[in-house]
């Protein structure tokens, strides 16, 4: 049915998503840091880790950095990435848990909607069906919360 690549890449992405799952209680152990420090820290053990697995692997990034349009675009999605951890930090510890924790829900609803208006991918029945369900259930709790989940967007 699926291939061992497949099989491997659904497993790694629930494993993601359980991770995310679980972070809002890590953040909040740390409620007492400051919300930037907390973004500094991980940006700085972030780059510690890839330099090191660069070294492990024999990988070498300065081709990329060669690269104008490579740096532009890892330069856009640096900041993106900050303003999204950033929010997310932030939100955990000033206590918009269920908000914060609703963008995990929709992020891959707008993934799936991407995917099929800008790369034309077409959805099987029990996936159109799923989406269907995973839709109606963001859209269950959105409106249970009582209003617009501005951090979530």
């Amino acid at each position: 049915m699926y291939s061992r690549e497949e099989k491997q890449g659904i497993l790694l992405a629930a494993g993601c998503y359980c991770l995310w799952g679980l972070l809002p209680i890590y953040w909040k152990l740390l409620s007492a840091v400051p919300a930037l420090q907390v973004l500094a820290n991980r940006m700085v053990w972030s780059a510690v880790f890839v330099a090191l697995f660069c070294l492990a692997t024999h990988t070498s990034i300065k081709p990329l950095l060669q690269q104008k349009r490579a740096v532009g675009t890892f330069v856009v999605a640096a900041i993106i990435v900050t303003f999204n951890w950033g929010i997310y930090i932030w939100g955990i510890n000033a206590g918009h848990v269920v908000e914060c924790a609703l963008g995990y829900y929709i992020n891959p609803l707008v993934t799936i909607l991407i995917g099929l208006f800008f790369f034309h991918e077409r959805l099987t029945r029990a996936q159109a069906i799923a989406f269907v369900l995973a839709a109606i259930g963001v859209i269950y709790f959105t409106v249970g919360y009582g209003h617009f989940p501005w951090l979530a967007i």
